[in-house]
């Protein structure tokens, strides 16, 4: 499928009304005039890829959005473009997150499906260090999250602020 410019500028006045962004903010974001946003939307200008790849990061979108691709659901687009603006360990760790999930998963629909009707002690296993391995995960992100919250908390008395609960 080619994709045409206006198609393009079809889907960014579509991504920018999805975020409830006037012209005028998608503009100041872009660093641009509304007119030019307004251009763009109109298809009276060819957007740029440097252009594009900029509204994408002010939209949330993912670039490929703009080319046509479905991605089932407004969610994964989300998950993608925080994905692709994390800083590589942060990416490290959502992956491995999402890795030990969908084996935790797997193997609980082995469990529950086993024509036996009882747990097969290996997948059984797998579970439980698949769960603990998530679980010391999930603890030590509370614990850098605490940390950070006392931290800005701490920030907030120093200078006087009033701290929200």
């Amino acid at each position: 499928m080619v994709i045409q410019n206006s198609d393009i500028s079809l889907l960014v006045q579509k991504a920018r009304k999805k975020r409830n962004f006037t012209q005028k903010k998608l503009a100041l974001l872009l660093k641009k005039s509304p007119m030019n946003i307004s251009d763009i939307e109109r298809g009276k200008v060819k957007i740029t890829a440097e252009d594009l790849s900029k509204i994408a990061d002010a939209l949330n979108k993912p670039i490929e959005y703009f080319y046509g691709v479905d991605f089932g659901a407004e969610a994964i687009q989300d998950m993608i473009t925080i994905f692709r603006r994390s800083p590589p360990e942060a990416r490290e760790a959502a992956v491995k997150t999402s890795t030990l999930i969908l084996r935790m998963l797997e193997k609980a629909d082995a469990i529950r499906f086993d024509s036996k009707s009882r747990a097969n002690a290996h997948d059984a296993n797998d579970f439980i260090s698949s769960y603990q391995e998530f679980n010391d995960g999930i603890n030590g992100l509370t614990a850098t999250l605490n940390g950070m919250r006392f931290l800005l908390e701490n920030a907030q008395k120093a200078q006087g602020s009033e701290i929200m609960k």
